[in-house]
């Protein structure tokens, strides 16, 4: 994996395209505050198969509408009605992350076994 932070769309797809002709493969591109911009969905379906492995972070919202988690069997709300129930207080962005990640990893070691 590899990061790449402060390129414009334009430079991350040249990037990308100098990579392929070196044959340098990465498992993923992580570039913040990429993929909402405009244009990237569109390059990626017209063609530009590299789009499909950059990663972007997603933000997170504590009053936002979510399907409950395959782990975890929660809610965006639910996780932090318990939350707030555990500390007395409003949990963060990284909290949420934290507790995705831990139920991302959990489900990896339940299913491997």
């Amino acid at each position: 994996i590899l990061e790449v932070i402060g390129l414009a769309l334009q430079h991350i797809r040249t990037m990308t395209e100098i990579m392929d002709e070196l044959e340098f493969n990465v498992y993923a591109l992580l570039c913040p505050a990429t993929v909402l911009k405009g244009g990237f969905s569109e390059r990626a379906q017209l063609g530009w198969w590299q789009g499909s492995y950059i990663l972007d972070s997603t933000p997170w919202y504590s009053a936002g509408e979510s399907a409950p988690g395959n782990f975890s069997g929660m809610t965006s709300t639910d996780f932090v009605d318990r939350y707030v129930a555990l500390w007395g207080e409003e949990p963060s962005y990284r909290a949420a992350a934290q507790f995705a990640a831990f139920c991302a990893l959990s489900q990896a070691i339940e299913s491997a076994a």
